[in-house]
């Protein structure tokens, strides 16, 4: 069972038209393509258990709102019209990411994540993630999601960057994600398995983007030479 057309669980409604990920998508509780792209597989008669979900971003994000984010759960149930179940999950898509490199003076720890990272600039935005070496007085990168289009975080460097907890100075100028330049094309890889009959996603997520990011296909694979992402 490799890639082919009737394993597209999201990506392509009635007509052929290729469809952006965005707020409009609504969870499929049949076997027919639903309007905003998504089906139900019935996986039944392939006899197949331990299956790859493919989470394939062909184009940059169209993104006019900066905290636009997605989760995408892969569900499975016995019944198409209740029962769904979450297997697993994909990382969650954000819009706009800025990277900062910083030494802390105070480290980080995890009441930072997802709180407001701050700058004397100012610049605000939700501290997504930092290296392990910013635990301790260390360097290395935090990772945040702007607030808005004002949030570049290009502080010259000594200026302070501070989190509900870790303190740090900016010790590089803001690398990575340059300004305006949104979520990339990329593909992410889930492998789980399953004794449901039915198989489908759920792109509603636990946050919804309110806006575009790209067009979005979602395939299912039990192709033992499609590698999960080692995370």
């Amino acid at each position: 069972m490799a890639y082919d057309e009737n394993l597209i669980l999201h990506g392509v409604a009635s007509g052929g038209v290729h469809l952006d990920l965005d707020e409009n998508g609504v969870n499929a509780l049949t076997l027919a393509v639903n309007a905003t792209g998504n089906k139900c597989l019935d996986i039944r008669k392939t006899g197949a258990k331990g299956l790859v979900a493919s989470l394939i971003l062909t184009e940059v994000a169209d993104a006019d709102a900066y905290s636009d984010e997605s989760t995408i759960f892969i569900e499975d149930s016995d019944h198409l019209d209740r029962g769904w179940a979450r297997v697993t999950t994909f990382p969650t898509l954000y819009a706009h990411i800025r990277r900062i490199w910083v030494t802390t003076t105070v480290g980080f720890n995890a009441a930072d994540i997802g709180a407001a990272l701050t700058s004397q600039a100012p610049y605000h935005g939700q501290l997504l993630a930092f290296d392990d070496a910013l635990l301790a007085v260390g360097s290395g990168y935090v990772y945040v999601e702007m607030t808005d289009a004002g949030d570049l975080f290009t502080d010259a460097v000594g200026q302070t960057v501070n989190g509900t907890t870790g303190r740090s100075t900016v010790t590089r100028v803001c690398v990575g994600l340059e300004p305006n330049i949104q979520m990339q094309p990329h593909i992410y890889n889930r492998r789980f398995s399953t004794n449901k009959r039915y198989i489908r996603a759920n792109i509603l997520g636990a946050t919804q983007v309110t806006d575009s990011l790209g067009i979005c296909w979602i395939l299912l694979t039990n192709d033992a030479s499609v590698s999960p992402d080692p995370f």
